[in-house]
């Protein structure tokens, strides 16, 4: 059971999200979405919660890095 939540936590994907749809509000071309309400919940989405985001899976990255040249890589031989 330890090989699987090992390989589960070394295993790396990064949050990605696409952004040319923000840029195109910040530049006014938010024509598309009415709603002011929405709009705003769509900015703040890009300019405060997925700076969050990405700022945590950066101190997870690096506590995973830190785990595994520390502690995994010296009392595990790959097979």
């Amino acid at each position: 059971m330890v090989p699987v939540f090992l390989a589960q936590a070394l295993r790396k994907t990064d949050f990605t999200y696409a952004s040319s749809g923000y840029n195109m509000m910040q530049n006014g071309k938010a024509s598309l979405i009415s709603d002011e309400t929405v709009l705003k919940h769509i900015l703040s989405l890009y300019e405060n919660d997925f700076p969050d985001i990405i700022g945590r899976q950066n101190d997870i990255k690096n506590s995973i890095e830190f785990i595994q040249r520390n502690f995994v890589n010296k009392l595990f031989i790959k097979s």
